[in-house]
């Protein structure tokens, strides 16, 4: 059984050893180590499972080290430009001191390559007395325990990190980088049911940019696309960072406020006229930029859903888009 002991996965193992016990060995010198020993150590190494942190994971293996072989240093160096550097150290006061280490290896001293991703990981131990053969066998399947743990952390992180990258797409605009329909649709619901349980004034304010058809049949979409990311930026600068803002049509933006009264709304309104007539002024183009807004309140008392807001406020905006397009035809000779 020594040649290639398994790593036992969450199994219970039963074993039945014959044999003579052995004497109480001297710490001072080489030993073999009993079968029972052997068959333990097995065990505690079969044990270690995937922890909450790296950080965490080196203090586990510590112990386990410590525990199982003994082990008075330990390292775990990280391979960077063809040289280890230490990632995290038990027993040593310095990095100096582990390359030293490593460099002058007597037989009290293990190390261990693995190899996970496109990185190597050195593993580095060193015990109080000589490691026997039957010990380093140990020692190796000790560090092919932690290869395959490292190997699955890599493997959870990559997946979570592509998790959160697809969440991400589908709930952002490609072309602003604020939130989508769906990504507003989502969040703002939590946020209104929030501002609700919180007795809070809230709503939902809904911009459309003028002209932006003409704008594209005339320069094109390319310069229409240009126009709705400066656009963006604009609206970007006026709200509040815990405001939720969302490109939801082709020239349709919508924000979320809560802890917004319909008092301060006249002043953000306000805020943003002058970011773009400011922009207006500052840029050479053919083309003006305008916009028209309508707001929908949502008061504690009330337990409307935020797609009823949205639509409450889109029916706003038309209505204002309108009046202007009246005032401008009055003032047509």
């Amino acid at each position: 059984p020594y040649g290639r002991a398994p790593l036992f996965r969450n199994k219970t193992i039963v074993v039945a050893v014959a044999g003579k016990r052995v004497k109480e060995p001297c710490l001072s010198c080489s030993f073999e180590v009993p079968l029972e020993a052997e068959l333990a150590v097995l065990h505690e190494i079969s044990a270690l499972s995937i922890p909450e942190s790296r950080n965490r994971f080196f203090r586990e293996i510590v112990e386990g080290a410590v525990r199982l072989f003994g082990a008075q240093r330990m390292a775990l160096l990280l391979k960077k430009n063809g040289n280890f550097e230490p990632k995290a150290l038990w027993g040593f006061s310095s990095a100096e001191e582990v390359g030293e280490a490593i460099q002058y290896s007597g037989e009290n001293q293990w190390s261990f390559s693995i190899n996970v991703g496109p990185a190597t990981v050195l593993l580095f131990l060193e015990a109080p007395f000589p490691l026997t053969r039957r010990e380093r066998r140990l020692y190796v399947l000790f560090a092919r325990k932690i290869e395959e743990i490292l190997r699955l952390m890599e493997y959870f992180e990559e997946k979570e990190q592509r998790i959160q990258e697809l969440e991400h797409l589908s709930l952002t605009d490609e072309l602003t980088g604020l939130y989508n329909r769906r990504g507003f649709l989502v969040l703002a619901e939590h946020a209104l049911l929030e501002a609700q349980r919180e007795g809070k004034e809230a709503g939902v304010l809904f911009i459309d940019l003028d002209n932006l058809k003409w704008i594209n049949d005339r320069f094109g979409h390319e310069e229409g696309d240009r126009v709705l990311r400066e656009f963006s930026e604009i609206i970007r600068k006026v709200f509040r960072r815990s405001d939720i803002i969302a490109r939801i049509g082709g020239d349709e933006f919508v924000v979320f406020l809560k802890g917004m009264r319909n008092s301060d709304l006249r002043k953000i309104l306000t805020r943003l006229e002058n970011l773009v007539e400011e922009w207006n002024k500052n840029t050479s183009r053919p083309y003006r930029l305008s916009f028209s807004a309508g707001w929908a309140p949502s008061f504690p008392s009330h337990s409307e859903r935020i797609q009823k807001l949205l639509s409450s406020a889109d029916a706003r905006m038309y209505l204002e888009k309108r009046r202007k397009k009246g005032e401008r035809n009055s003032l047509t000779p």
